[in-house]
């Protein structure tokens, strides 16, 4: 797939998915995903070229300071279940 070449089709209901991110993607994407919907597969390689991106930008074993008396929770893979993260970071949303 080619991202010059995809189309979103006009009658796609979500929200559209522009150079970056916003927020209101991000928060559609997930009700879209609560409610048993998926999001155009133009946004879905959108969003899978850009991890790529700084994934390998990043290095591989970063050094974090944390603030004395401060916690910080790593979470390993979910086993892309996404309710799972829902759950895991408190958004309100429950596993089925």
């Amino acid at each position: 797939m080619r991202l010059t070449g995809a189309v979103v089709e006009p009658d796609y209901d979500g929200v559209r998915l522009g150079d970056e991110m916003t927020k209101e993607f991000v928060e559609d994407m997930i009700e879209r995903f609560k409610n048993g919907k998926k999001i155009h597969k133009k946004y879905v390689y959108q969003i899978i070229i850009k991890a790529k991106e700084i994934f390998y930008n990043e290095p591989t074993m970063p050094e974090v300071a944390i603030e004395q008396g401060k916690r910080m929770t790593v979470c390993g893979d979910t086993h892309g279940i996404v309710t799972r993260s829902y759950v895991l970071w408190g958004c309100g949303l429950t596993a089925r």
